[in-house]
């Protein structure tokens, strides 16, 4: 018989003591393949991906302290995204009404739009790239640091890079 009278198992074991053994294995194997996992940090080919962020309406003061080959970050779950490889400054592109109240596109003094071109490492999925886990498309918004400016704006480009 398995179980004797005494409730162990094989005459050896406590069958709670083995159902405790086992959660606790289970539990261990649980968190080591958590810390093991990448999260989808890097491309599994190797490749890269290119990134574009896109912003209205920015502080001049903002886009003065951005930098090619500042590091860019998601501030929302501090995940790296790359490094600025590229940017373009225009005039900020702000929606208000005229004396009509018809709703008009209109630049405001000192502010800039701002495009921001980084490279980096993630994994290309249907529905976009995933980055350390978290998962971006285009349209997606969000506050970017970029250097040391920090940045309310909106994925508008992705596209992985050989």
């Amino acid at each position: 018989m398995i179980l004797d009278q005494k409730g162990k198992l094989f005459g050896k074991i406590n069958i709670i003591d083995l159902l405790l053994i086992l959660v606790v294995v289970l539990a261990v194997v649980f968190f080591g393949m958590k810390m093991m996992d990448d999260g989808g940090t890097t491309v599994s080919n190797g490749d890269g991906v290119r990134m574009e962020f896109y912003a209205e309406e920015v502080s001049d003061f903002v886009v003065e302290s951005i930098k090619v080959g500042d590091t860019l970050t998601d501030d929302t779950g501090n995940i790296n995204l790359g490094k600025i490889v590229d940017i373009e400054v225009g005039p900020s592109q702000s929606y208000s009404t005229n004396e009509k109240g018809e709703w008009v596109l209109s630049s405001k003094e000192g502010f800039s739009s701002l495009r921001i071109v980084g490279e980096g490492n993630g994994r290309m999925y249907d529905h976009g790239v995933i980055v350390s886990g978290s998962k971006y498309g285009i349209g997606h918004s969000f506050t970017l640091r970029a250097g040391m400016g920090k940045i309310w704006l909106r994925v508008s480009g992705i596209e992985a890079i050989l």
